[in-house]
């Protein structure tokens, strides 16, 4: 069930069971400790996860991606990390852990020590009647890999999409736009080699 997508990355993934499209979880292990991004629940996984390390905790890139992070985080005995989120066009993050029945979490933002020598990121951009349009965060690695959440997925020939070209065949051009436009600026600022994303593909070689 786990993919191994390069050293000290692996992946596992599900079909949404709401939405046509599929979940994405991650494992970034370094050091013998593993932190479980984003992660869709599936029959095995808590055994998986255990064959190749010590968990450390679970991690969201943004509160719209809870899948199976509460059981996880409780079977595991681990903290689960949320993002530190202001509301945006698609998510009210309060509203949506309140939803969820979440409310054992720790908070993270750009300030926080992560283990594995994670960085986070944050994505944040408003519109031009000054209206947020995202908020979420994302995780460096060491190696110069970005984990991503929403604002960006690999596409099955190795192109970056960008917004709601993940999501739909009819996105908001100018939002999308204005998603490819911060992550391409985070890409090329941090010397980033691969996309490691929570819907879609990965691309492991962001030079080609």
């Amino acid at each position: 069930m786990l993919i191994p997508v390069k050293q000290g990355i692996m992946r596992w993934e599900t079909p949404d069971p709401e939405f046509d499209w599929i979940m994405v979880g991650h494992l970034i292990i370094a050091d013998g400790q593993v932190v479980i991004v984003d992660p869709p629940f599936v029959p095995h996984l808590i055994e998986d996860i255990k064959t190749v390390g010590d968990p450390a905790l679970v991690i969201l890139t943004t509160a719209d991606h809870t899948r199976g992070a509460k059981y996880l985080s409780q079977k595991l005995g681990v903290d689960l990390f949320m993002p530190r989120q202001k509301p945006a066009r698609y998510l009210n993050p309060e509203k949506m852990l309140e939803c969820k029945g979440i409310a054992k979490f720790r908070y993270y933002d750009e300030n926080t020590s992560i283990p594995v020598n994670l960085k986070p990121l944050r994505f944040s951009f408003s519109g031009k009647d000054g209206s947020l349009l995202l908020d979420e965060m994302a995780l460096l690695t060491r190696n110069n890999e970005i984990i991503v959440g929403d604002i960006a997925s690999g596409s099955p020939d190795g192109k970056i999409l960008s917004g709601e070209e993940s999501f739909t065949k009819t996105p908001n051009k100018v939002y999308s736009k204005a998603c490819f436009d911060i992550i391409n600026k985070v890409i090329v600022s941090n010397k980033v080699e691969s996309l490691i994303a929570s819907h879609g593909q990965d691309i492991l070689n962001l030079a080609n």
